[in-house]
């Protein structure tokens, strides 16, 4: 009723009416006048993050100063010209190691595929699926993703046979 509108129009600190959000402090009474921001086209039709938007102002203190919407903050960042995501640790497929599991149409594990592995670069610059190393004699190693957040020895290869984002990033 009017009571309570009268309390409304005087109430000091009206910031204690809007939903909590963590990342903006709140407002100092006066200094915020309402603002309509329109909403934007995005493909997810969800208010975009402005600095015109009280509720939904953009943290300074976050990496991602640009971003449209909420969602942009937990994406990985990928760079369309350099892959930028998480390397799989190395591991030993037996089916290369000669003995009882060892397969003869596999090549077999050259003793240094490890330590060539920690300079792998990835096959293209999004999803890569196998890394390719070259040891100090000029020889390619392939690893292939195991699916398992590992990657494996799985050959050698001639220049011909990587990608060309491979070539460029291993200068060959």
């Amino acid at each position: 009723g009017p009571v309570v509108q009268k309390i409304a129009e005087n109430n000091p600190l009206p910031f204690l009416n809007q939903p909590y959000n963590p990342f903006v402090p709140p407002p100092l009474p006066g200094n915020n006048p309402p603002v309509q921001t329109p909403r934007h086209n995005n493909p997810f039709n969800r208010q975009p993050l402005t600095n015109n938007n009280p509720l939904f102002e953009i943290p300074s203190f976050l990496p991602f100063p640009g971003s449209s919407c909420l969602e942009d903050l937990f994406k990985p960042v990928l760079s369309k010209n350099r892959y930028e995501g998480i390397k799989p640790k190395y591991d030993i497929n037996p089916a290369h190691v000669p003995g009882p599991t060892f397969n003869p149409r596999k090549t077999p594990l050259p003793s240094d595929a490890e330590e060539v592995y920690k300079k792998a670069i990835p096959d293209k610059p999004t999803n890569p699926t196998k890394w390719y190393g070259l040891n100090k004699d000029g020889k390619i190693y392939r690893y292939s993703d195991s699916n398992n957040k590992t990657a494996h020895f799985s050959g050698i290869l001639g220049k011909n046979e990587i990608s060309p984002y491979a070539r460029k990033r291993l200068k060959i």
